[in-house]
């Protein structure tokens, strides 16, 4: 198959927004058809040699990206 890497990584990008909104919507059907259609893009610029900026880094201007954990000392936010 032969795809574009802007198209791989725009895939990639809609699919974390829509986890993102699937988690914040807390519905858990949308969360699992969220996350399945996250793993296929993931899977699929693997395959096809596409590197993926990390979560938040791919941002487009004006969307504000996944929220980060708090620090606490155990590295979960816990203190």
């Amino acid at each position: 198959m032969d795809v574009s890497a802007e198209s791989v990584r725009a895939r990639v990008r809609r699919a974390r927004e829509a986890l993102a909104d699937a988690a914040e919507g807390q519905d858990p059907r949308a969360v699992s058809a969220a996350l399945d259609e996250l793993e296929g893009a993931l899977q699929s610029a693997r395959d096809n040699g596409v590197a993926i900026p990390a979560a938040g880094e791919d941002q487009e201007p004006g969307r504000p990206g996944p929220p980060r954990s708090g620090g606490g000392s155990d590295g979960r936010g816990r203190g």
